[in-house]
C-alpha cells in the first residue's frame, strides 16, 4: 500500500512542478504585457521626467596644498 502511495506522490510532484514551472511564466509574461510594457511605452511617449536642464557646477576652487606629503604623515 505505501509503495502505491509513494509512486501516486512521486508522479503527482513531477506534474505539479510541470504546471508551477508553466503558471510562473504564464504569469510573469502577463506581468510584462500589462504592467512593464505599458509604462515604458509611456515612459517614452511622454517627456522624461529625469532629464535635467544644464546648470552651473556648484564646485568650489580650492588652492593645491603644497604639504600633501606632511599631512599624509599626520593622519597616522
Amino acid at each position: 500500500m505505501m509503495e502505491i502511495l509513494r509512486l501516486a506522490w512521486d508522479r503527482f510532484t513531477v506534474m505539479a512542478r510541470t504546471f508551477g514551472d508553466m503558471q510562473g511564466k504564464v504569469i510573469a509574461t502577463l506581468m510584462y504585457f500589462t504592467v512593464i510594457l505599458p509604462f515604458g511605452l509611456l515612459m517614452q511617449l511622454s517627456d522624461h521626467p529625469f532629464k535635467r536642464t544644464a546648470r552651473a557646477p556648484h564646485w568650489e576652487q580650492r588652492e593645491p596644498d603644497d604639504h600633501q606629503l606632511e599631512a599624509a604623515k599626520r593622519q597616522g
